[in-house]
């Protein structure tokens, strides 16, 4: 069911998704330090990041820096990435946003499209 976004979850969240182009968003050291410390007061330090792409592509990460090393390499091969989150949805503990993410691979001018879902567990009220 769609829920109305908790507030001060979004704010955290904003404050460690990138808005606009995550390519150069990661490419910043400054915002990815600032991205990681804000993680680091959301999330358990044993966080497992499991990113999942067409074609059964998986790739798993731990730890906060996980993070950092997940997104290097989820957009290595494009030049831009973005995601419009369209739709939250509750379910216990758990909060999935569902949206739609465009990339443009690396060399091209060709724009890549398709759904995007992120899950956020263990939330507390």
């Amino acid at each position: 069911m769609a829920v109305e976004p908790n507030p001060k979850l979004l704010a955290q969240l904003s404050e460690i998704m990138p808005t606009g182009n995550w390519v150069e968003a990661m490419a910043d050291e400054e915002g990815v330090r600032a991205r990681l410390d804000s993680l680091r007061e959301l999330a358990w330090p044993d966080l497992e990041i499991a990113m999942v792409g067409p074609g059964g592509f998986t790739g798993l990460f731990h730890g906060i820096n996980g993070f950092r090393e997940a997104w290097d390499d989820w957009l290595r091969p494009f030049d831009r990435y973005t995601v419009e989150i369209e739709e939250l949805r509750e379910g216990g503990e758990h909060l999935v946003a569902l949206g739609r993410h465009q990339a443009t691979p690396k060399g091209t001018e060709a724009m890549v499209e398709g759904a995007a879902a992120l899950r956020a567990a263990g939330l507390e009220e």
